[in-house]
C-alpha cells in the first residue's frame, strides 16, 4: 500500500475511476462470461462486489492468484469454517477467471519491482481490499502473511453484510462499493504493508495470525487497550486486562510485541498496527467505545442512547425493553429488524432460513427499529424525554413517507408540465440555429431533461444511452433507443429482484423470463431531441452525451431555475415523475418494471411479481397517453406491437396456469386410485399400512396446495390454521405466517367455503392416525401439521414440502412458488392493487390494512376478492375433495 498523495506526475497518468460497464478491459471480459454457460454470471459480480474489483481490472490475475493461496490456506483451518460461508463459490470462479488470460490486461509487476505495487496511485484509496490482495512478502513469512490477508478479508465480509439494505450494482456504479468501510480497510493494508517490507520492524507471525477470526480480533484489541494503559504507569491494571480474556499473563509472543511496540511508541508501524487491531474489532462489534463519565465535572462527551421502538404505537415509557436483546444491532439511525419468525441465528443463519423458506430478505423483516447517537454534553445524564422523542418523531416521519396517498402532493401539477414542454421546445430550437458545430450543453441537457421525463430513469442513467439497430444486444447498458418505421421504442434493462431469483436454465413448469429487458414504445417522442443532436453530429458513435454528468446535473438544475424560479420544478420531481405517476395509479413493484428501478417499499413485492412484457408495454402506453391528454398534447391512434414475442420480466419460479393444474390433476388422480387399490386389497397387514399412509401424505399434500393457492400463505413448519377458529359466518380467521414481537403482521385470512370444507376434513384425518405409531410424535398433530413416514412423522416443513413438489410439478420449484402466481395472476386479472397487498400480507409501517386506524373494511375486501380468487381457483381445478366414507372402505374388490 501506499501513502495517499500522489505528485502531479501520477495524478495525470492516473486512469478515470469510471463504471466497470464504460470499461473496455469490463466489457471484453463480460461478454466471455455471458458466452460460459459453466459460470455463473451472477456468482461473479457478487465476488467482483464484495472485492471491489478495480473495474480497468488491472493485475487482476495476481491478485486472483493471490486470493487462490488465501482461500486454500482459510479452508483448511476448522476453526475459520464459520466464517467463510460467502466465499464457498470462489475458488471455482477464480479458475475460470486463470484460463481466461487471454482477454484479461497484462501484468505490469515484474521481479525487477517485486515491491513496487502497480495499483499504488491507481486504486489502492478507492479500492483497498483489491490492492491489498495484491501484496506479496517473502516466502519465510507467506503462509502468516496470507492469513493476516484472510484476516482483513473475513473482516471485510463481516462489514459489508450489515449493509444489506444497499442495492449496488457492480456493473454501472462509478465508486466502490461500501464507502462507509474503505477507510477502515486502507488503514489495513497500510498496516500490511508494513509488515511484508523485507527486514521490517514487525513480522508476521508475531501476530499470532492463526488465531480464528473473532478471537484474534478479540484477542488483539485487548491487548492494545493493555499496552496503552502500561503507558499511563498501570502496568498491574493492564496485565489483568489480559487476563480476562484467558490467559493468566502476557503469552511469550504478546509479551515479545509488547516490549517491540513500547519502544516503537511514535512509529508508523505501531499506528498502522493500531488501525488494523481496531479496524477489526470493529468488525465484530468488539470495540469499547467511551462511555459517558459519572463525574459530573467532566467536560463535552459523547453519549450515546440505543433504542428500540417498533414503527407501531408504542408507549414512551416502554422504550427499551428491548435493549438487552443482544440479536437487536446497535447502529446510527439506521432501520432494521428482527428475523421474521425469529429463525436463523447470526447472518449466515439467516441467510439460510432465507434460502429455504424462499424469502427476500426484506421480508425476513419483522418488527423495524431505529436507534439514535447524539452528541451532547449533559451533566450527570439527559432526560430520557429526547431519546423518546427522537425516535417518535423519526417513526411518525417514515410511517407517512411509505403510504401512497401524499406521494399525490409530490407529482407535477399538469400545468407545470405542459409549461415545461411548451420552454423545452422553444430553447432547444433556440440552441439548433446557433452556429456552433457541436450541439452546447444545454441541447444535450433538454434531450436528458425529456429522456428523464419519458422513461423514468436516473440521469446516470440517461447519459449512456444508445442507439441500437433491431436485433443488437443490449449488452451492459441499462437504457437504448431502437428506432423503428412507425414509432421508436426504449429499449430498458430490467434485472431479478435478486442474485438468489435468477434461474440458469429455462424452467418449462415457469413462466418465461428469458429475457432481460422491456420494450416501450415511445409515443410521447421523448426521442425528438435526442435524434436531432445525432443528425446534427452523426459522428458521436454509440454514445450521445460524452460529457461529465456533473456538468449535464448542473446545467439541467441552472435551466430549472430558469424556467420556474419558485424552485418547485426540481430536477428529482422529473427523474421520479414517471415511477409516481405509475405507482400512484397501479402497482409499485409494476412501476419498477417498467422503469428499471427498485424502490425501498416494492422490494418485497418485486420478489414475487413476473409479469408480461407487453402487457406492461400496454400499461406504459395507457399512461403516457393519460399524461399527454391532461397537457393538451395529441396521442398516435395506432401503435406498432413493441415487443413482438411472448415473454414476462421480474422474478422467474412463477408457474404457469397450465402447471400448477397439471399438478393438481396428478395428485387428485392419485387420491382417486386409492379407493380402488384398497377395495382390491389382499396384500399384507404391513402393505395396508403402508398405503394408509401414502393415501394421508397425499390427501395432507393436496390440502396444502388448496390452502397455499386459496390463501398466499408463506411456507412455514405449521401452515395449516385451527379449523375451529373460523369464523363460520364470515369466513375470516387471524394468521401470522411472519411473526414479530408486536404482531404487526398478523392479517386476516378470508377461506371460501370450498376451502374450510377441505381443512376440516383433513385435520378429522389427522386425528384418526393420531394414535398410530409416528404421529405421536408430532406437536400440534390435532391441525394436521405432518406427513407420515415409516418410524418418524415429520412437520410440514419447507425441506419436507419440496421433494413432494418436485414430484407433482416435475421441477425444482421454491416452496413459496405458489406467492410468486397469486400475486402476478391477481394482477393481470384486474384486482385492486390493495386487495392484492392485502392477500398476500405485503405492507410497511404505516401501510397495514389490519392495523387499529386502518380504513379497510374486512367484508368490503373478501367482496372484492371473491370473483377473482374464484376464478383462480377453477382455473388450477382446485376444490373440496371428500375422504372416503367408511362404507366405501368396507367393500370388498
Amino acid at each position: 500500500m501506499a501513502d495517499s498523495t500522489t505528485s502531479p506526475e501520477k495524478k495525470r497518468n492516473r486512469r478515470r475511476a469510471a463504471a466497470p460497464a464504460e470499461c473496455v478491459e469490463f466489457q471484453r471480459f463480460y461478454r466471455a462470461l455471458e458466452a460460459d454457460s459453466s459460470v455463473s454470471t451472477g456468482n461473479m459480480l457478487e465476488m467482483f462486489r464484495d472485492l471491489g474489483v478495480y473495474g480497468h481490472l488491472t493485475e487482476i490475475e495476481k491478485v486472483c492468484a493471490n486470493l487462490q493461496e488465501v482461500l486454500s490456506i482459510l479452508m483448511e483451518l476448522e476453526d475459520w469454517q464459520p466464517y467463510l460461508d460467502p466465499v464457498r463459490k470462489w475458488p471455482a470462479l477464480l479458475e475460470w477467471i486463470h484460463t481466461q488470460s487471454a482477454i484479461l490486461p497484462p501484468s505490469g509487476y515484474t521481479q525487477e519491482k517485486a515491491l513496487k505495487n502497480p495499483l499504488v496511485h491507481v486504486c489502492t484509496t478507492s479500492h483497498p481490499l483489491y490492492a491489498l490482495l495484491w501484496t506479496d512478502t517473502e516466502p519465510a513469512q507467506l503462509q502468516e502473511f496470507r492469513l493476516l490477508q484472510g484476516h482483513v478479508l473475513v473482516a471485510h465480509l463481516q462489514k459489508i453484510r450489515k449493509h444489506q439494505e444497499y442495492t449496488y450494482d457492480y456493473r454501472y456504479a462509478e465508486k466502490a462499493p461500501y464507502v462507509e468501510l474503505i477507510a477502515g480497510t486502507y488503514r489495513c493494508g497500510l498496516a500490511l504493508r508494513e509488515i511484508s517490507l523485507s527486514g521490517g520492524e514487525i513480522v508476521a507471525d508475531i501476530l499470532r495470525p492463526e488465531r480464528p477470526p473473532e478471537i484474534f480480533a478479540g484477542q488483539m484489541y485487548d491487548f492494545w487497550q493493555a499496552l496503552q494503559l502500561y503507558q499511563k504507569n498501570q502496568r498491574q491494571h493492564a496485565e489483568q486486562i489480559v487476563a480476562v480474556e484467558g490467559e493468566e499473563e502476557f503469552a511469550e509472543n504478546d509479551e515479545v510485541l509488547f516490549d517491540l511496540l513500547r519502544r516503537l511508541e511514535r512509529s508508523k508501524v505501531r499506528v498502522h498496527l493500531q488501525s488494523f487491531c481496531y479496524d477489526l474489532a470493529e468488525a465484530y462489534e468488539l470495540r469499547k467505545h467511551g462511555t459517558r463519565s459519572r463525574d459530573p465535572g467532566t467536560a463535552r462527551h459523547r453519549q450515546v442512547l440505543h433504542g428500540y421502538l417498533p414503527l407501531v404505537q408504542l408507549r414512551a415509557e416502554e422504550i427499551g425493553k428491548a435493549d438487552d436483546d443482544p440479536a437487536k444491532k446497535k447502529t446510527r439511525w439506521k432501520r432494521g429488524g428482527e428475523a421474521a419468525n425469529s429463525q436463523g441465528e447470526g447472518e449466515a443463519g439467516a441467510k439460510r432460513y432465507e434460502a429455504e423458506f424462499d424469502l427476500d430478505s426484506e421480508e425476513n423483516i419483522g418488527e423495524e427499529y431505529l436507534q439514535i447517537e447524539l452528541d451532547c454534553a449533559l451533566q450527570g445524564g439527559g432526560p430520557p424525554s429526547l431519546h423518546s422523542l427522537a425516535l417518535r418523531g423519526k417513526m411518525h416521519a417514515e410511517a407517512l413517507q411509505n403510504q401512497l396517498f401524499p406521494w399525490e402532493y409530490d407529482l407535477l401539477t399538469d400545468s407545470t408540465l405542459r409549461s415545461l414542454l411548451t420552454d423545452m421546445e422553444r430553447d432547444f430550437a433556440a440552441e439548433l440555429r446557433r452556429p456552433d458545430e457541436k450541439p452546447s450543453v444545454l441541447a444535450e441537457a433538454i434531450a436528458l431533461l425529456s429522456i428523464l421525463l419519458w422513461t423514468g430513469c436516473a440521469l446516470n442513467v440517461a447519459r449512456k444511452i444508445q442507439i441500437m439497430v433491431p436485433g443488437q444486444n443490449l449488452g451492459l447498458r441499462m437504457l437504448s433507443l431502437q428506432i423503428g418505421p412507425v414509432c421508436s421504442s426504449w429499449i430498458i434493462r430490467v434485472d431479478p429482484p435478486s442474485h438468489r431469483n435468477v434461474a440458469q436454465v429455462q424452467i418449462p413448469a415457469c413462466e418465461d423470463v428469458g429475457e432481460s429487458t422491456i420494450h416501450l414504445p415511445d409515443i410521447a417522442e421523448g426521442s425528438q431531441y435526442l435524434l436531432q443532436i445525432r443528425q446534427r453530429s452523426p459522428n458521436k458513435g454509440d454514445r450521445t452525451f460524452l460529457r461529465a454528468a456533473a456538468v449535464y446535473e448542473r446545467e439541467l438544475r441552472k435551466y430549472l431555475r430558469k424556467v420556474d424560479p419558485s424552485g418547485y420544478l426540481s430536477l428529482t420531481k422529473i427523474e421520479e415523475y414517471l415511477w409516481r405517476r405509475l405507482a400512484s395509479s397501479g402497482d409499485l413493484a409494476e412501476a419498477d418494471l417498467l422503469v428499471g428501478k427498485q424502490h425501498r417499499l416494492s422490494s418485497v413485492r418485486r420478489f414475487y411479481t413476473t409479469l408480461a412484457a407487453e402487457a406492461l408495454a400496454q400499461r406504459y402506453q395507457s399512461v403516457v397517453s393519460e399524461i399527454l391528454r391532461g397537457v393538451g398534447r395529441n396521442t398516435p391512434t395506432t401503435i406498432a406491437a413493441s415487443n413482438p414475442t411472448h415473454y414476462c420480466v421480474g422474478a422467474v419460479y412463477r408457474p404457469t396456469v397450465a402447471a400448477v393444474r397439471k399438478a393438481v390433476a396428478i395428485v387428485r388422480k392419485t387420491l382417486g386410485r386409492f379407493l380402488a387399490k384398497w377395495q382390491a386389497r389382499s396384500a399384507t397387514n404391513q402393505d395396508l399400512h403402508q398405503l394408509w399412509r401414502d393415501h394421508y401424505n397425499t390427501y395432507t399434500l393436496y390440502t396444502w396446495l388448496f390452502f397455499s393457492y386459496a390463501t398466499a400463505a408463506r411456507a412455514t413448519c405449521a401452515p395449516f390454521p385451527q379449523e375451529s377458529l373460523v369464523d363460520v359466518r364470515e369466513g375470516f380467521i387471524a394468521y401470522a405466517d411472519k411473526t414479530t414481537l408486536d404482531r404487526a403482521h398478523v392479517r386476516l385470512l378470508w377461506m371460501p367455503e370450498p376451502l374450510v370444507s377441505q381443512l376440516r376434513a383433513q385435520q378429522t384425518f389427522a386425528w384418526s392416525v393420531r394414535d398410530t405409531g409416528p404421529a405421536r410424535k408430532v406437536e400440534n398433530m390435532e391441525w394436521g401439521n405432518f406427513l407420515l413416514g415409516k418410524r418418524t412423522a415429520q412437520p410440514l416443513c419447507p425441506k419436507v414440502l419440496q421433494p413432494c413438489l418436485e414430484k407433482c410439478f416435475h421441477a425444482a420449484l421454491p416452496v413459496n412458488s405458489h406467492r410468486r402466481f397469486c400475486r402476478s395472476y391477481l394482477l393481470e386479472q384486474g384486482c385492486p392493487v390493495e386487495v392484492v397487498d392485502a392477500f398476500m400480507g405485503h405492507w410497511f409501517a404505516g401501510e397495514s390494512p389490519w392495523s387499529r386506524y386502518s380504513s379497510q373494511s374486512a367484508l368490503e375486501y373478501a367482496r372484492q376478492l371473491q370473483p377473482y380468487l374464484t376464478k383462480l381457483l377453477e382455473d388450477l381445478g382446485l376444490a373440496f375433495v371428500p375422504l372416503p366414507s367408511p362404507k366405501d372402505l368396507r367393500k370388498e374388490g
